[in-house]
């Protein structure tokens, strides 16, 4: 896949899930006081942001997107393509949060916002609350994650040694602590300042 096929089929669908997240920010505050805020827009946000990470992990581990797997199925290619992801912080632009959104995925053990999706997708009756503010917050910065760090893969193994390793247009919430680009996005070194 080259710079622009990943900027038009996963980079595109992730800023339009990031304006349905931002439109959520008129009604609840994102802070970790509102962390437990449930609602069906942020169950379906679960749910889509969730379903996206499942296509990139598979784009990223060489699967083919028919392919049934789980969380556990990808961890090991992850960990050997991307070993930095699991520290990797992501800066939100609300209220100075930070988060980890790998922290605790293992072998054995993915990460609790995905648990909780699958809690949702399976028995949406009796884990309804699982479809909260802070889910959503850390779905979201897992498939961010997973998308700048693809992006500068496909820069770094591009033919073209000039490629840019930023996204046309950045997040508008979220920036990146770990990955060094060669390029830099001066909408986030303004907005995180």
């Amino acid at each position: 896949m080259n710079r622009e096929d990943f900027e038009k089929s996963f980079w595109l669908y992730y800023l339009n899930l990031e304006e349905r997240f931002l439109n959520t920010t008129k009604y609840v505050a994102v802070d970790s006081n509102n962390y437990q805020t449930y609602s069906i827009e942020y169950i379906s946000l679960l749910l889509g942001i969730c379903s996206e990470i499942d296509v990139i992990l598979k784009e990223i581990c060489g699967f083919n997107q028919d392919d049934s797997k789980n969380i556990n199925d990808y961890f090991i290619k992850i960990v050997s393509k991307f070993p930095n992801i699991f520290q990797e912080t992501v800066i939100c632009s609300f209220s100075s949060i930070k988060l980890t959104p790998f922290s605790n995925w293992s072998s054995s053990t993915s990460p609790d916002w995905w648990q909780n999706y699958n809690k949702v997708k399976h028995g949406r009756l009796d884990n309804f609350t699982a479809g909260n503010l802070k889910n959503v917050l850390n779905a979201l910065a897992a498939l961010f994650t997973l998308e700048r760090y693809q992006l500068k893969d496909i820069a770094d193994t591009s033919q073209n040694k000039n490629e840019v390793d930023i996204p046309n247009e950045d997040s508008k919430i979220f920036g990146l602590t770990n990955l060094t680009c060669k390029c830099i996005s001066l909408n986030t070194a303004i907005a995180f300042s």
